[in-house]
């Protein structure tokens, strides 16, 4: 250990020689230009970074923050008169801002109010869509193609194909569910073949039996192509082996007679494995069937319960994918966001436990499935037993109330787009919209704007003027705040609530009292 190093009267003697000797190596400072001069003060500023070019005196920043203060003691103030009345105040104050000289091009980059339509559904879409600045491209797909779980666009997809063949050819009549025996599965493990090769070869065959019929067992063709849709689930089975399978909807239906012959045909076409081949009451409802029995609305997104897929998850026939959305116009966003994000929060407070019940019973008719499983598996009949039929009956039936309630609504919506079915609701919702003295009592299922408030197709504020949204946003945050808040005859309950579990309290403790003070005899 050099002990010396460390030796203060050591570092002062080297201080001092380091002292002398400066002079014998003399800086020049050279001289700099007036422009260029800096003050001793600044060279010795520990902070090298160039100050602030914002003076104190000057006047825009004045007049923003006097305007910035008087805000604020408005917003203190009506806080203090909320607390004390419990009113809320409904906070008006104006927009100033010059819509004119503000008409935008078509194509300029920006944000957008974009309004489409579907005629086969007649429905109409108004959503929003922001354009961010071009950055680096996206790498090419390149390498197999993996999955673990169906997409929120296939989900859609396929919802978008049962709803358009319902609406166009009275929707999918029956519901197949293919299965791999173990030489299949083995082939499939060992890369051989794969599932969706299997599947276009079969779904070739059936769709030439479609056309062709059946003469043996008596089945006529058709003239036009078979509508179908197929998705791939590979769930782990009791050995913790990959277990391949396939839920397919199709536009085929035969009379009772037939049935038997039309599905052992079918089973004989496919050749992997069986074929489970049930009928669809319901055409209207099949997307969703489809992605229930996949188990892909039922499960958590982001889990690998529904298997490792490689190729394509999911498929649809050319003849029953839905037609895209046409657009009819794309315009400046102006505060159409804003008034769908409120048509969303009204629809959720006004209609919430409707929604919720139906999550629910969804919820629950899962659960009561797995269980008529597990119970059939249990007991070895083909049928659940009563009490499962029963609560199944039940939920069904309650089921389908809610739904038709739901369903009888002209929108549906989240919070960047709604849907309008029919050219009523559209015209209503364009009217309120850009009618900024819209009658509210006209419509229940739009909420109650602002006053002041409508949509200027083609506008959009400076950037000086960027307050406009954040009052905007203020407004709208009132109103959702006024919307929520509790009914009188809600606090008044409350309150009373309150009150006798106090005096329920008080009485207890009265009793404890006076059983503690010795008064109190066995």
């Amino acid at each position: 250990m050099i002990r010396g190093l460390c030796n203060p009267d050591l570092i002062n003697s080297a201080i001092q020689k380091a002292g002398a000797a400066i002079p014998a190596f003399p800086v020049v400072v050279p001289e700099l230009p007036a422009h260029l001069a800096i003050s001793a003060a600044d060279r010795r500023r520990l902070v090298k970074a160039s100050k602030s070019p914002t003076k104190s005196g000057n006047e825009e920043l004045a007049l923003k923050r006097a305007n910035f203060e008087q805000r604020a003691a408005g917003a203190v103030a009506r806080h203090s008169t909320t607390q004390e009345t419990g009113e809320i105040l409904d906070y008006q104050a104006p927009i100033e801002i010059d819509h004119s000289r503000e008409n935008v091009a078509h194509g300029t980059p920006g944000a957008w109010a974009i309004i489409e339509r579907r005629d086969w559904a007649k429905e109409y879409r108004v959503r929003t869509q922001v354009e961010t600045t071009a950055g680096n491209e996206p790498p090419d797909n390149s390498g197999p193609r993996i999955t673990f779980d169906l997409s929120d666009r296939a989900l859609r997809a396929m919802t978008d194909s049962a709803a358009y063949v319902a609406a166009e050819r009275k929707g999918y009549t029956t519901f197949v569910t293919l299965t791999f025996d173990d030489v299949q599965r083995e082939k499939l493990a060992a890369g051989e073949t794969s599932v969706q090769r299997e599947l276009s070869r079969c779904m070739d065959a059936w769709s030439k039996m479609y056309q062709r019929g059946m003469k043996r067992e008596g089945i006529p063709g058709n003239s036009d192509a078979l509508d179908y849709l197929w998705v791939v689930e590979v769930p782990k089975n009791e050995n913790g082996e990959d277990n391949p399978h396939c839920h397919l909807l199709m536009r085929w239906s035969v009379p009772f007679e037939q049935f038997k012959p039309w599905a052992g045909r079918l089973e004989k076409a496919w050749g992997q494995g069986f074929a489970h081949i049930e009928k669809i009451k319901k055409g209207d409802s099949a997307g969703a069937y489809i992605a229930k029995a996949a188990g892909y609305l039922c499960k958590a997104q982001g889990k690998s319960d529904q298997g490792e897929v490689r190729g394509n998850r999911y498929g649809i026939s050319e003849s029953a994918r839905a037609p895209g959305w046409e657009t009819l116009t794309k315009t400046q966003i102006d505060c159409m966001s804003q008034l769908i994000a409120d048509i969303y929060d009204h629809l959720s407070v006004k209609h919430g436990p409707d929604y919720r019940e139906r999550s629910k019973l969804n919820r629950a008719r899962q659960s009561l499935l797995e269980k008529s499983k597990a119970d059939r598996k249990k007991t070895g009949k083909s049928r659940a037993s009563d009490w499962i039929v029963r609560q199944r009956k039940k939920i069904d039936t309650r089921l389908s109330q809610v739904r038709e309630k739901l369903n009888a609504l002209p929108v549906r919506c989240n919070q960047y787009q709604v849907i309008l079915k029919g050219e009523d609701a559209f015209q209503e919702f364009m009217a309120w919209s850009q009618n900024p003295e819209y009658p509210q009592h006209l419509a229940e299922w739009l909420p109650v704007k602002p006053v002041g408030v409508a949509f200027k197709p083609g506008a959009y504020p400076k950037a000086s003027q960027g307050r406009y949204f954040h009052e905007l946003r203020e407004r709208f945050r009132l109103a959702r705040v006024r919307r929520q808040a509790m009914t009188n005859e809600m606090c008044q309950a409350v309150i009373e609530q309150a009150q006798e579990f106090r005096n329920s309290a008080l009485s207890m403790w009265q009793q404890y009292q006076w059983c503690a003070g010795g008064d109190y005899v066995a």
